[in-house]
């Protein structure tokens, strides 16, 4: 009887391996990587922006800033666009801004940023550059959210992979407070300076006045963790939920004598990785995102 039940026992097995090869081919890549080629172009006084050769938008004016990562999505299939009317203008007054299909987002905006996925822009508008201060908003599934009119404009802009939540800093009188949006306004603490949020604000990375460097779940400073001080670099993989990062130390008479290289995973304690970091070694056609100042997602 043992007999009768060999082949069926065989082929369920070959279906099984056959079934785990077809999802290792099609399963999403563990890496992000670029699936188009976004290109944003003057021509005369008019504004280009081709996805893989295909004209997306035409837009009137002159590109002030689409540089860098700051401008466009991880996978490179969007992207933002500050125009002005007449070629450096230096209009203090702000810039339209658009996406990559020519749908005009806001005017009067000084800055913008999109997130890593593409679904999130955070922008800066109708700015008084006597007292440093503008009105924050987050555009999200086609809706603007003004979040604040007391952004401050010298802090950092920082935006969650996803494109949902924000970190920032605003001008509370004289004193500059770290807050971050998640749908409600939360505060982090004075002096604080964000680097980096993660979704949901799960991990919020920041730095104080002494340029100690901290991570923490959401609002929580009761669970902060200590990176490190001055730190030197900061590596995030997508979800922000590991951070590779490298800072001085000091000797006994404390002077910076050397440099070492760590690790943090989920928001816990920092491990030393026993070396310096010189770089990541990606598989080809992962794709970076310079999101941040000294910040590197990939």
């Amino acid at each position: 009887m043992a007999k009768l039940f060999a082949k069926p026992v065989i082929v369920a097995v070959a279906v099984v391996i056959a079934a785990a090869v077809v999802w290792n081919i099609v399963k999403p890549a563990k890496y992000g990587q670029e699936k188009a080629m976004l290109s944003i172009q003057q021509a005369d006084d008019t504004v280009v922006v081709t996805i893989n050769g295909k004209q997306t938008a035409e837009i009137e004016g002159y590109q002030r800033s689409a540089s860098g990562n700051f401008g466009r999505s991880l996978d490179n299939t969007k992207a933002i666009i500050l125009v002005e009317e007449e070629r450096n203008s230096g209009d203090s007054e702000g810039y339209a801004l658009y996406t990559q299909d020519g749908k005009m987002i806001a005017d009067g905006v000084v800055s913008a940023q999109i997130s890593l996925s593409g679904e999130g822009v955070a922008f800066v508008q109708d700015a008084d550059f006597r007292a440093r201060v503008g009105e924050l908003c987050l555009y999200t599934g086609g809706k603007t959210t003004s979040i604040t009119v007391d952004y401050n404009l010298d802090g950092n802009l920082i935006l969650s992979p996803n494109g949902k939540t924000v970190a920032y800093t605003i001008m509370d009188d004289d004193d500059v407070v770290a807050c971050y949006y998640d749908g409600k306004t939360h505060e982090l603490g004075d002096n604080l300076t964000p680097v980096a949020v993660a979704d949901g604000a799960k991990y919020v990375y920041y730095y104080n006045r002494n340029n100690s460097y901290y991570v923490q779940p959401g609002a929580n400073s009761d669970k902060k963790e200590m990176l490190g001080k001055n730190v030197i670099s900061m590596h995030f993989n997508r979800s922000l939920s590991q951070v590779v990062y490298s800072a001085p130390v000091e000797n006994a008479q404390g002077a910076a004598n050397q440099e070492k290289t760590y690790i943090s995973r989920n928001g816990g304690a920092k491990s030393d990785l026993r070396g310096t970091f010189r770089g990541f070694v990606t598989p080809s056609g992962t794709a970076e995102n310079d999101w941040a100042a000294d910040v590197a997602s990939f």
